[in-house]
């Protein structure tokens, strides 16, 4: 099984780092100071910056940290099978990540898809705290993926 993860970790980066930057390399025609200053000054790359950091900050604790200790404690889960709820929600994460970003530039709008992502991720977490007990632990993986989009 980690033999396939792995390897799918290593296909999504060939994609992001090929494929993608293949369809979005566009000539340099300013230095990277100017450029690094004109990013910085605009107010809209804050709030994004910070509204995203505030939805992923919350979803990386709860993998990093206690994911694996809170779902053996509260779902009575083995040790390998919460690991794997965690692995699951980071294979979400590095699916959703590009996908998004892809969405977002193919239809040129963001913010919708930020506050579905937002709304997606209050279901899912309800769903998780309250009645996720009764599940089975493939659809709790499942559920740990869909967090991860």
């Amino acid at each position: 099984m980690m033999s396939m993860v792995a390897l799918l970790g290593c296909l999504v980066f060939f994609v992001n780092f090929f494929w993608l930057r293949l369809l979005t390399q566009a000539p340099v025609t300013q230095g990277a100071l100017r450029g690094w200053s004109r990013v910085l000054s605009k107010w809209r790359n804050w709030t994004a910056g910070v509204l995203i950091a505030l939805i992923d900050t919350p979803v990386n604790i709860l993998g990093a940290l206690w994911g694996v200790t809170a779902l053996t404690k509260l779902y009575g889960l083995s040790d390998q099978s919460a690991a794997y709820m965690m692995m699951m929600l980071f294979l979400g994460l590095m699916a959703g990540s590009p996908l998004m970003g892809m969405l977002s530039d193919r239809f040129g709008v963001d913010k919708p898809l930020i506050y579905g992502g937002c709304m997606g991720s209050l279901v899912v977490l309800l769903y998780l705290i309250f009645l996720s007990h009764t599940v089975s632990s493939s659809t709790l993986g499942l559920l740990f993926f869909l967090l991860g989009l």
